[in-house]
């Protein structure tokens, strides 16, 4: 795109203003009737009608400028939300394996980290055990001392895992024993 002070030379040359003007017509003569636009010739006359023409550009670029800002948090907040959607997917698919080894064992695998989990679910369980969630993190397994409950959390966009007493208001997400306890899809009954 050329710089702010190039494009102001080009709209301000007479050949570009006579070209506007030919082409504004043109637009203007699809959308008013003569009387309207008489309307506005009248208006532009007037003290509020020349500060609309002087501030104009300003208002166009500002909401140019606020649009861009508006799409871009969209399309981050829309990654952020499919990232969590993925890390959700995972772990009910992970919780379907879980339940199946509880099935044949009575008891869910007593594994202290991601690695020994792959080793005691793949290839029966499970053709994969994720790892990591959508962000990168690596995800925390858990089993009770008697094997008979689970959770499986990931630390979420910031990476942090957060204590209990301040899960509430945290970005954890947090499957134990088939449901969500924390994180979960609002649009996803469990």
């Amino acid at each position: 795109m050329a710089p702010e002070r190039t494009r102001g030379e080009v709209r301000e040359s007479p050949e570009m203003a006579e070209m506007a003007e030919e082409t504004q017509l043109e637009v203007y003569d699809r959308y008013f009737t003569e009387q309207q636009l008489r309307d506005l010739i009248t208006f532009f006359k007037t003290p509020t009608g020349e500060h609309y023409v002087q501030v104009a550009r300003t208002i166009a670029a500002e909401t140019r400028k606020n649009l861009q800002t508006s799409t871009e948090r969209y399309l981050m907040e829309t990654n952020e939300r499919n990232r969590a959607n993925r890390t959700r997917n995972d772990f009910r698919g992970l919780g379907f394996a879980l339940k199946s080894y509880f099935a044949d064992h009575n008891s869910y695998p007593k594994a202290r980290s991601a690695e020994e989990l792959a080793a005691m679910l793949v290839p029966k369980y499970a053709a994969t055990v994720p790892k990591q969630d959508a962000w990168d993190h690596l995800i925390q397994y858990y089993v009770s001392d008697d094997g008979q409950h689970y959770r499986i959390v990931s630390a979420g966009t910031d990476g942090k895992f957060a204590p209990e007493s301040e899960l509430t208001k945290s970005d954890d997400i947090v499957y134990y024993d088939g449901r969500f306890v924390h994180g979960g899809d609002p649009n996803y009954p469990e």
